[in-house]
């Protein structure tokens, strides 16, 4: 089977007399390809984590992220998002748009990554 790239599904501004936006498939990463344990050990790697990833049903980590964004005051994963991963939504066979070497960023990035909390809502939305 052909690999596929992680991808964003983004809108796309609707043509005159269009009711609305339509959504577009874009692949926003670079031309490498990683299985999201790889991406977590390589993660983990980079940071020099002692950390174990534990696999759980959906269910669990829904509670456990909402309980910490909760203490974070921000929302660190949705059902929408999990049920995503799950059908594999956020995966494109089309050529990439970026270029840069994921693994490349990590090495050239690792000294920062993970030293402190960045807030999604805080970022975007305040």
């Amino acid at each position: 089977a052909e690999a596929c790239r992680p991808a964003l599904l983004a809108g796309e501004p609707p043509e005159r007399g269009a009711p609305a936006w339509q959504p577009v498939l874009l692949d926003v990463t670079g031309p490498e390809v990683f299985t999201f344990n790889e991406l977590l050990s390589r993660l983990k790697q980079a940071v020099k984590s002692r950390a174990w990833v534990v696999h759980l049903p959906a269910w669990m980590v829904l509670m456990i992220t909402g309980v910490m964004g909760r203490v974070l005051g921000d929302v660190l994963l949705t059902r929408d998002e999990i049920e995503g991963l799950r059908q594999d939504l956020p995966v494109s066979c089309e050529e990439p748009i970026g270029k840069t070497l994921f693994s490349q960023w990590l090495q050239d990035n690792a000294e920062w990554l993970g030293r402190r909390y960045l807030s999604e809502v805080q970022r975007h939305y305040r």
